[in-house]
């Protein structure tokens, strides 16, 4: 029964090293758009609005009790 367990943790741990492999292969056409000046800053950007967004919210937010 334990011999069972690897065989389908090993076949676990290969098809995440395939899919994994096949997503970094994925992003390799994209190398030129994502590693440009203006995708990240609109990224952080994004990111810059949400955390300030969740910090009003817990500034403004009455506390219950």
């Amino acid at each position: 029964m334990v011999s069972f367990s690897v065989l389908l943790a090993g076949i676990q741990a290969a098809m995440g090293l395939v899919f994994f492999a096949a997503i970094t292969a994925a992003t390799i056409p994209f190398q030129r758009s994502l590693g440009g000046p203006r995708l990240p800053r609109i990224f952080d950007a994004a990111t810059g609005s949400v955390l300030i967004a969740f910090a009003l919210r817990l500034v403004l937010e009455r506390r219950a009790g």
